[in-house]
């Protein structure tokens, strides 16, 4: 037999402000490297079904580079305070990398591992997975983390000039994992202006072994004066 059902409306509203302060100390190490202490701290306010009120968070990190071609970053981030009864969110991420030459060309790896719920960068709201909450993770993290691992050969193009670059990023989450792999393709000028394009294709695999595929094709321009088009 057939069973029929009725999907009801479900709605969720959620809603965050943050305002915090941010500093960072660069010391150079020889000619080329550099090491970089940076922290944040932040306040915010969350409204919605799930966590609701008022909270204080701490970031905080190292970040090396220069030397030769590599660079690693750590950082951490836990959330001092919460006024949401026994709520709370922490984690820490590291990468590591070799990055191609001044020419972007040559070998370039990098290696990211991360637990918990991290930031995705200076000046942008914290970009948690609600698929990573629910149940202790890893080194005792409230939530799940994920590992990636990123390889990629820059190439001279043999037709045109600018460089071609191979590439396969694999990811590992607590939810599934994926590959995903592609070609780059970069020209830059005299007068600082760049052309990109990407064409790539993901399989993500679920834990119950289902498969996605995904393809993505994108151009950007930019100008000397940082504009996209």
């Amino acid at each position: 037999g057939t069973r029929r059902g009725v999907l009801q409306e479900i709605s969720a509203t959620a809603s965050r402000a943050r305002v915090g302060l941010e500093g960072s100390f660069t010391r150079m190490v020889g000619q080329k490297a550099s090491v970089t202490p940076f922290a944040e701290v932040a306040g915010r306010q969350d409204g919605g079904e799930e966590v609701s009120g008022t909270g204080l968070e701490f970031a905080g990190g190292l970040r090396i580079e220069g030397w030769e071609r590599l660079a690693v970053e750590a950082q951490g981030r836990m959330l001092m305070m919460h006024t949401a009864s026994e709520y709370g969110e922490r984690g820490f991420s590291l990468r590591a990398e070799l990055r191609p030459r001044e020419d972007e060309r040559g070998l370039s790896l990098a290696f990211a591992p991360r637990w918990g719920a991290m930031s995705q960068g200076a000046e942008t709201l914290w970009r948690d997975d609600p698929r990573l909450f629910g149940g202790d993770g890893a080194f005792g993290f409230d939530d799940g983390g994920e590992v990636r691992a990123l390889v990629a050969w820059g190439l001279g193009a043999p037709v045109v000039p600018g460089v071609v670059t191979p590439f396969t990023e694999m990811t590992n989450r607590a939810f599934g994992r994926s590959v995903r792999a592609g070609i780059r393709y970069s020209l830059s000028d005299a007068l600082s202006r760049m052309v990109q394009a990407e064409l790539a294709g993901e399989r993500t695999e679920t834990l119950e072994g289902i498969p996605d595929y995904r393809g993505s094709l994108f151009m950007t321009f930019m100008s000397g004066a940082g504009d996209r088009r």
